[in-house]
């Protein structure tokens, strides 16, 4: 069985199509404008595309900044561990059978028990 190959349409850096064809060329000459191979890529609209990078997620925040070792966004502030007593009341949040399975450990270093503030530049407890 034959992979699909999949193409994206750049508009001023930014993904505006996806399709599945036979190759950038096929795109440009029937559809017209800039289509780049995304085979094997987790694209989608709104992404973002340089030659250089590659493609990437929209910039969650305008004080964020793009890492190229990491792949990713960074906030210019790293973000916080929990503390105990936070942990201690997040636990007492959640269902019993739930709190039987995260240890600590995985609620110290959850990042969706953040979130990113960008007037302040800080991070905040987002859990309650």
């Amino acid at each position: 069985m034959a992979v699909e190959k999949t193409v994206a349409k750049i508009e001023n850096g930014v993904v505006t199509q996806v399709i599945v064809c036979d190759s950038p060329g096929w795109a440009k000459k029937r559809l017209g404008g800039e289509w780049v191979n995304s085979t094997g890529q987790n694209v989608g609209v709104g992404l973002t595309y340089a030659k250089t990078e590659g493609f990437r997620p929209p910039q969650p925040f305008p004080s964020w900044t793009w890492e190229n070792k990491a792949k990713g966004w960074q906030p210019p502030k790293e973000r916080p561990k929990a503390t105990p007593e936070k942990i201690s009341l997040f636990r007492g949040k959640m269902p019993s059978d739930i709190r039987a399975l995260v240890s600590d450990k995985a609620l110290e270093e959850a990042p969706e028990l953040w979130a990113w503030d960008e007037k302040t530049q800080d991070w905040y407890w987002s859990a309650g």
